[in-house]
């Protein structure tokens, strides 16, 4: 499952369908904040699926509480977010419609600590494979985990041009 914003088009970039009926995501929809719930409503709905939801920090503010959801529920549920600070997705729109970004000050959350979630913290995309496996190993059988990668908002900007796009001519037509 994926979540809205940028963080959502780098998945849908990098992260390619396994498997029929295996890949859920809004990126059509554009909705923000609903990667977590309907996660967790895919852990419940088949409980035997390994489910994992990719969502950003800005997508994962709007509905992360679903997280104590998870794990009242006992759900399986791993979310890693991709998390640097800001709306980043709302920098091209301002731009494109007003011509400069009103930003950061109404649109960061830069002091938001993800490292009291539970799971692991990784500053680099690098070691997040292994950290994320030891996490999955350590968290009990039926306990959520998540996974907070810090990511540069620079290169969160820097989205290829195919899915942005893509995600454009959703909302504007064919470009």
């Amino acid at each position: 499952m994926t979540d809205g914003g940028f963080t959502s088009l780098w998945a849908h970039w990098f992260l390619p369908p396994t498997r029929p009926r295996s890949y859920l995501n809004i990126l059509e929809l554009g909705m923000l904040g609903t990667g977590v719930p309907s996660a967790l409503g895919a852990t419940l709905g088949n409980p035997d699926r390994e489910v994992v939801c990719v969502t950003g920090d800005g997508a994962a503010g709007f509905n992360f509480m679903e997280m104590q959801s998870a794990a009242r529920e006992g759900a399986k549920l791993t979310t890693i977010v991709f998390a640097e600070g800001t709306w980043s997705m709302e920098v091209p729109n301002e731009m494109m419609l007003y011509g400069r970004n009103f930003g950061p000050r109404w649109a960061s959350f830069a002091g938001t600590s993800w490292r009291r979630a539970s799971g692991v913290r990784a500053s680099t995309p690098r070691p997040w494979p292994r950290s994320t496996a030891r996490s999955l190993k350590r968290a009990p059988s039926r306990d959520p985990v998540v996974i907070c990668v810090r990511t540069d908002r620079g290169a969160n900007l820097s989205v290829s041009p195919e899915p942005a796009l893509r995600f454009a001519e959703v909302y504007q037509g064919p470009m």
